[in-house]
């Protein structure tokens, strides 16, 4: 099966990418890395250093020899979106992609990560972008 995990960068995310691969199936990591943006803009660093997603990629494939798509944009941009699910062409879907934490997105001001968790259209998937609001709510008829 052809699974695309959103959000594939993270804890979660990578633990499903891998076990989903190491089960057979067809997998794909989409994800913005907003979070590593975040820890940048804030100085912040993990306790367990984490290897770039394309380090860890290629540590997989040489390990088992399977392969892991990456597709790098936000899921919030509905062009990336669609763009992202036609050319992989998942047949499921994992979704990972959010903020890890509420305190992120309120930490300090100057990183406007409120605006960046809460502001993006959040359009599902398949929608046209025109049958959303500007909130990125639905619009009913």
């Amino acid at each position: 099966m052809k699974i695309a995990v959103l959000g594939g960068d993270g804890y979660c995310g990578w633990a499903t990418a891998l076990y989903l691969s190491q089960k057979g199936h067809s997998v794909a990591i989409v994800d913005n890395y907003l979070r590593r943006l975040w820890d940048h803009e804030l100085g912040a660093q993990t306790l367990t250093p984490i290897r770039p997603l394309t380090d860890r990629v290629r540590v997989w494939q040489n390990l088992t020899g399977k392969t892991i798509e990456m597709f790098v944009g936000d899921v919030a941009d509905y062009d990336f979106l669609a763009a992202t699910l036609k050319s992989f062409e998942p047949e499921a879907v994992v979704h990972f992609a959010e903020q890890r934490s509420a305190p992120y997105s309120m930490i300090e001001q100057r990183c406007r990560n409120a605006e960046r968790s809460f502001c993006h259209p959040r359009v599902p998937a398949g929608l046209p972008p025109d049958q959303a609001g500007d909130d990125g709510r639905i619009r009913h008829p």
